[in-house]
């Protein structure tokens, strides 16, 4: 038995976008560690009054601020709409050009020690999202 090729062509059409919706879904996202660091100026923000409630894993927002007058390329970090501090200014560069640019960084608490002195309690690691 023989198919026409019109009825083929259209099936093979129908099946098309199937294919390629699984494939787009099948395909996994990847991450680069981009740096790791404590947060510059937890002392001087809500970092030390919330570092008890804080623990490894927790998600972090990254916020580039390139009108902060200090440092053009500043990214403040914050946890749960409290701003804990900045990435370090020997560190922001990359990070400040890539959220302005749209690309998606996952930022999370990587240590806390609420025992050591306060601009080390933090350590922080970043990631690059990609696919």
């Amino acid at each position: 038995m023989t198919i026409p090729r019109r009825s083929f062509l259209k099936t093979l059409l129908l099946l098309l976008p199937a294919g390629l919706t699984r494939t787009a879904a099948a395909t996994p996202q990847r991450r680069y560690r981009l740096n790791r660091f404590s947060v510059a100026g937890f002392q001087y923000y809500a970092g030390p009054r919330l570092v008890a409630r804080m623990a490894a894993g927790a998600v972090l927002d990254l916020v580039a601020e390139p009108d902060n007058p200090h440092d053009r390329y500043a990214v403040r970090i914050d946890w749960r709409s409290h701003k804990l501090g900045y990435v370090p200014r020997s560190d922001n560069h990359h990070l400040s050009r890539l959220l302005r640019q749209g690309a998606t960084l996952n930022a999370r608490v990587l240590k806390v020690d609420p025992h050591t002195a306060p601009w080390q309690m933090l350590k922080v690691e970043v990631e690059l999202e990609v696919g």
